[in-house]
């Protein structure tokens, strides 16, 4: 952190990511620069100095603060490691890689992620909680609140963490999208080979009923991997004789 001093107030300039909080990173992160008043908003952002304090420097001065800051804009996310696991005030926070995201997990990242502004904060506050709680988003503004405090150097391994799980994530679904849409491929020609009577003249009629059964298994496996596919087991009930739905 550098000091300076201008007018009797003191401004501290960050010149590393320790000297930078979550929140605070959110709050530039992703600006657009395209104009030099553009670049000006920035440096004020990350710096705390008023846009209009700044505007009254001499150009040269400003430049040497955007060598101060340049550090910012180099990345450096990966240079600190992956980690899944923080302590803060002396509760362990983790992400885990043992067992699955929930569905509700995903469903509130995919939002963070659909964002105009997307929000770090929310994420981690998503994704890492203290080790064996389960999913509650009532806990969420809170924990945006924790992880909005911590500087950069502790999150970011984090972070990466979370975003190599996501990305392991993407593969593995187009992987299993790509094995469903083959197999789907195979019924089909399966099916259009019985249809046409390709190989199945000399079949007994018990061998084609199983071959029908075993294509029925086959499509409701298939099932399975598709986003449609039902979470809760339906109660199976015995039918009547009459084919009747009414309960006993």
């Amino acid at each position: 952190m550098k000091k300076i001093k201008i007018d009797n107030t003191t401004y501290n300039i960050p010149t590393s990511f320790q000297d930078i909080t979550l929140g605070d990173y959110e709050e530039w992160f992703d600006s657009k620069v395209e104009t030099l008043t553009d670049r000006i908003h920035l440096i004020s952002k990350i710096t705390k100095m008023p846009y209009e304090v700044l505007n009254e420097l001499p150009s040269s001065f400003f430049l040497d603060l955007i060598n101060l800051v340049s550090f910012t804009f180099q990345g450096g996310m990966e240079s600190y490691g992956l980690k899944n696991e923080i302590n803060i005030d002396g509760i362990s926070y983790s992400i885990s890689y043992k067992d699955e995201l929930t569905l509700a997990e995903w469903v509130d990242v995919e939002a963070v992620f659909e964002q105009t502004e997307n929000r770090l904060s929310e994420i981690l506050a998503i994704v890492c909680r203290p080790i064996g709680e389960k999913y509650n988003s009532k806990n969420n503004p809170s924990r945006i609140k924790i992880f909005k405090e911590l500087t950069l150097d502790k999150v970011f391994p984090l972070y990466a963490f979370f975003l190599t799980l996501n990305q392991k994530y993407i593969e593995t679904m187009n992987l299993c999208s790509t094995v469903v849409e083959m197999a789907d491929q195979q019924v089909e020609l399966s099916e259009a080979f019985l249809k046409n009577g390709g190989g199945m003249e000399k079949l007994s009629r018990y061998q084609k009923m199983i071959y029908h059964r075993l294509i029925k298994h086959l499509k409701k496996e298939l099932l399975k991997y598709s986003t449609s596919y039902p979470t809760r087991k339906t109660s199976q009930k015995p039918r009547n004789k009459k084919g009747s739905f009414k309960n006993k």
